[in-house]
């Protein structure tokens, strides 16, 4: 969707940070940090809470300085998130297979086998 960032609509408004031309929605940084939470969900659940507190905070700094609107950022956590989720439910099962089925391979078994 092409939105102007807030700077743009409001000139006149305090912002921290450099001005773009790129559109404001969804914003990108809440999009790669909800994906990164949702990913660190899967592997570890104190290390994903930990990542979702950041991606939280990190998506709000995007409000405070004045790049982005709260439906921006929301949207991009929601975004983020839901592709790292599908993401996972689509190829976790043939990327277990593939994983397996190389393991199988005489040059990985040497690979993978201790030193003796």
């Amino acid at each position: 969707m092409a939105e102007a960032r807030p700077y743009a609509v409001h000139p006149a408004a305090l912002t921290l940070v450099d001005r773009t031309t790129d559109w404001s929605f969804p914003s990108d940084h809440s999009v790669m940090a909800g994906a990164a939470a949702v990913g660190l969900l899967l592997v570890s659940r104190r290390l994903g809470a930990l990542a979702l507190a950041a991606a939280v905070l990190m998506a709000a700094t995007r409000v405070y300085v004045g790049a982005h609107y709260p439906h921006d950022v929301v949207a991009g956590l929601l975004l983020g998130a839901a592709v790292a989720g599908l993401g996972w439910l689509l190829v976790r099962l043939p990327l277990t297979r593939l994983v397996g089925a190389l393991r199988t391979l005489p040059v990985i078994e040497r690979v993978l086998s201790p030193v003796t």
